[in-house]
């Protein structure tokens, strides 16, 4: 029996104890003990892990359990070095099975058994990208992507692995595309003004790619994230007196004169931290605006930098007084 970290509820597991497999086992394989041992070289299952797999999947999935790879010793002992995790829901689910398909490996010794361990978990593996799961997520209709097939087909961008690899698939010959992670970020905190932002991006650079022809020309994600959060921010400005309609004019003129990406980044304001240098460069687009602004007829009117710049130092702020904590424990 395959060790485990931890427990999974006793109610939870009668659940799926009570539900039969979805799918069908995999054909082609070899038929393996149950109870193989597990290669200490293994990581020892998680409870958390398996609970959280089942309740998303809502059961046990043969199509999801594929082959688990099992290693054979020249004096005939096997041992499981891949797919633990997947082995144990299936002891705790179905005690009653003897065997489960397994993919057997003839090895020399336990030492090429950490090698291969070792090579399919990391060293000599291609993992996908978030591009490719995000388009399968879609593809495959998972519940919660419908909002970001939404974003973008309203958008006019798309979510693009390769030119025959991408969604929304309604769309021909995509031309603009956006990483996974920063569409979903800005979608879950407000899909009307993700739709803005990413529409703003691309009206901004299309003047300079009218004729190109090009395809899957790339969405930087810590510009589109810093349109999106200053969107937010200035709400009540931009929502009256043709300020919004103001600021898009302004970005697209900005961009038509500078089309270098870099001059629009801003990383002069770049924090240390990757998920916040969009804050820095939303500082420099902003300051940019209103320093236009303020030479207009309607300067009186012009959004005030201090609102993104104060959301800006705040995290400088933390940070200074985190670093300063750690030096008075050092010294202490």
């Amino acid at each position: 029996m395959i060790k485990m970290k931890g427990t999974i509820p006793a109610k939870t597991l009668a659940i799926y104890q009570n539900k039969p497999p979805f799918g069908k086992p995999a054909t082609g394989t070899s038929q393996v003990s149950i109870d193989i041992k597990n290669f200490d070289g293994n990581r020892i299952p998680k409870a958390k892990v398996l609970q959280k797999y089942l309740e998303k999947m809502g059961g046990f999935h043969w199509g999801l359990f594929g082959s688990p790879l099992v290693a054979r010793l020249p004096d005939g002992k096997q041992m499981l070095y891949d797919g633990g995790h997947r082995v144990k829901i299936l002891q705790l689910l179905y005690p009653e099975m003897k065997t489960f398909p397994a993919t057997i490996i003839d090895v020399e010794d336990e030492k090429e058994i950490s090698r291969l361990f070792h090579r399919v978990n990391g060293s000599a593996a291609s993992f996908v990208n978030p591009e490719t799961r995000f388009i399968n997520e879609c593809l495959g209709e998972e519940e919660g992507t419908e909002k970001y097939i939404n974003a973008l087909k309203k958008s006019g961008a798309v979510v693009y692995e390769s030119e025959d690899n991408y969604v929304p698939k309604e769309t021909i010959a995509p031309k603009w595309k956006i990483n996974a992670n920063p569409l979903k970020e800005m979608v879950d905190e407000n899909e009307e003004y993700a739709i803005w932002a990413i529409d703003l991006y691309i009206k901004g650079w299309e003047q300079h790619y009218v004729n190109s022809g090009e395809v899957g020309l790339p969405i930087t994600g810590q510009i589109v994230k810093a349109l999106h959060l200053l969107r937010s921010l200035y709400k009540s400005e931009f929502d009256k007196d043709d300020m919004l309609e103001k600021f898009e004019k302004h970005f697209i003129a900005c961009v038509g004169l500078m089309p270098d990406k870099g001059a629009h980044l801003f990383n002069e304001n770049k924090h240390d931290r990757m998920e916040m240098r969009h804050y820095g460069t939303a500082l420099g687009i902003m300051s940019r605006f209103c320093s236009f602004g303020r030479n207009q007829p309607w300067a009186k009117k012009t959004p005030k930098i201090g609102t993104i710049e104060e959301l800006y130092k705040e995290y400088d702020a933390k940070k200074r007084a985190k670093l300063s904590t750690k030096e008075f424990d050092f010294f202490e």
